[in-house]
């Protein structure tokens, strides 16, 4: 686990590599290599403009899971940022770079409203040999306060017309100060549709 950071006046880049290597004394299993996130982060210090290449995981915009490839950002309103995204999915750390499988998409980051809410908006298309796998539309909340959160996400592929994701998560903490309250409704199909 290694990470590099650098910032300048106008520029911050950030590097990071997370991986193992298990090495097997049996004849009949071979070595493993996991790679889990290797890429590098390069913005500029306004946060006008954001990159991120390599192997990489994303909590927005639709992917959902990790993934070789880039993102890109671009904010152009106080409150709105518009990001490319593309890749190759990852089902697991030891694979190979697969590249039949592939997906690109677009998403805007809207927010911060009245110092809570941020939300996120997008549509996504992945391909498998050239052929439609999935392709969705959805979205996703934020809220964060001094004593509560919320998080929820809706992902529909209109390939399907099916809801391949809905989750609610929340927790509040109550006046005592001693007692959080935590909910979580998870609805999705395993693994996504495609």
């Amino acid at each position: 686990d290694a990470t590099w950071r650098s910032r300048s006046e106008r520029f911050a880049t950030e590097a990071v590599a997370i991986g193992s290597y298990e090495w097997s004394f049996l004849d009949r299993r071979d070595d493993l290599t996991r790679v889990n996130r290797l890429y590098i982060d390069f913005e500029d210090t306004a946060e006008t403009f954001t990159s991120r290449l390599g192997r990489q995981t994303s909590s927005r915009g639709g992917v959902l899971t990790r993934f070789d490839g880039g993102q890109f950002g671009y904010r152009f309103l106080e409150k709105v940022r518009v990001n490319l995204v593309a890749g190759f999915p990852v089902n697991l750390t030891y694979d190979d770079l697969e590249t039949e499988k592939y997906f690109y998409g677009i998403n805007f980051d809207l927010g911060r409203f009245a110092d809570h809410w941020d939300f996120n908006t997008y549509i996504i298309n992945q391909l498998f040999d050239d052929i439609e796998d999935r392709r969705a539309v959805g979205g996703e909340a934020r809220y964060i306060g001094k004593s509560s959160s919320l998080y929820s996400l809706l992902d529909y592929d209109i390939l399907y017309d099916e809801v391949s994701v809905f989750l609610i998560t929340g927790n509040y903490l109550l006046p005592n100060d001693k007692t959080r309250i935590s909910a979580l409704a998870d609805f999705r199909g395993v693994p996504i549709l495609s």
